[in-house]
């Protein structure tokens, strides 16, 4: 037990970490060991090798951050912005009034479902793996989305095209309303699917 205000940095070897009711600033590292937490309104760090993560926000505008190793992390009811790398790991994210949305796997999905800010700007990129963003509508955004050898998905119409007769790579871009978003897409192997239900 601490004080709700804290400040708290947690590292542990195959051993969980479970925090509950904390308000001030988290950063909390496993190795070989489950991290679960909440999110409020301090920025929350969260590292993990061999375990899963999982963050849940309550309604405050957090700045989030996730790093994994073999394991998978699944983020929900954050706000405003969220940063996620993973490896050999899937990430699964919750953003609302997303601003800021950086998101990177080298072998694993990721799963993004957004509510755009007016000028929010989303990365994402992975090796092998695929990449889904589901927006909240209205969607207004300018789209430029590339993959070298996947397929690409868009439910809003805009056909991808092959970005030479010699290679199997396609891209993607086109203004969606009145384009004051931004969203870029890249995957080497992976899939890419962009929609708005």
């Amino acid at each position: 037990k601490i004080p709700k205000g804290a400040r708290l940095n947690v590292d542990t070897v195959s051993a969980n970490i479970t925090v509950a009711g904390v308000l001030g600033r988290q950063r909390l590292e496993s190795v070989s060991g489950e991290v679960r937490t909440q999110a409020y309104d301090q920025p929350v760090s969260l590292h993990a090798v061999s375990g899963d993560m999982f963050l849940t926000g309550t309604g405050g505008k957090a700045g989030a951050s996730t790093e994994s190793v073999s394991g998978s992390t699944t983020v929900t009811g954050i706000r405003g912005s969220y940063e996620g790398e993973a490896v050999s790991g899937n990430i699964s994210a919750a953003i609302a009034a997303a601003e800021r949305v950086s998101a990177d796997s080298v072998s694993g999905d990721i799963e993004i479902q957004a509510e755009l800010a007016a000028a929010a700007r989303v990365e994402m990129e992975s090796i092998s793996g695929t990449v889904s963003l589901v927006m909240k509508p209205p969607v207004n955004a300018e789209f430029d989305l590339e993959s070298f050898s996947g397929d690409i998905e868009n439910c809003f119409g805009k056909q991808a095209r092959d970005t030479s007769k010699y290679s199997p790579g396609s891209e993607l871009s086109f203004t969606q309303g009145s384009g004051s978003a931004r969203v870029e897409i890249q995957t080497l192997s992976g899939d890419i699917s962009i929609c708005d239900r």
